[in-house]
């Protein structure tokens, strides 16, 4: 019973990994899934649908970086939340060109 149980645990890692990591539905290509990534340079929103889309985001390099599950009211593109020391959590939304 040790590999079922072991097998049961692992998809259950995996299932809340995808949960923790996913930020919304991209807004380019409308079909897929913006997630959190991990490059060269540091941390960095795409789209899973790549490379059909090559839809990407900066992210802060300085903080902690978590999914709000708000979208901004201004270009209605997601916002994720920025936790960074002795400062107040804020919202930030991930397109570069948004006047918020």
């Amino acid at each position: 019973k040790e590999k079922v149980i072991g097998e049961d645990i692992l998809k259950s890692l995996q299932e809340t990994r995808e949960e923790q990591n996913y930020i919304g539905p991209c807004p380019i290509c409308k079909k897929g899934k913006l997630t959190f990534k991990r490059g060269k340079f540091g941390k960095f929103i795409a789209c899973d649908k790549y490379p059909g889309c090559t839809a990407t985001f900066k992210l802060p390099h300085s903080g902690l970086i978590k999914n709000s599950e708000k979208v901004c009211s201004v270009c209605s593109y997601p916002m994720v939340l920025v936790i960074q020391k002795a400062k107040r959590p804020r919202e930030v939304c991930i397109n570069p060109n948004c006047a918020s």
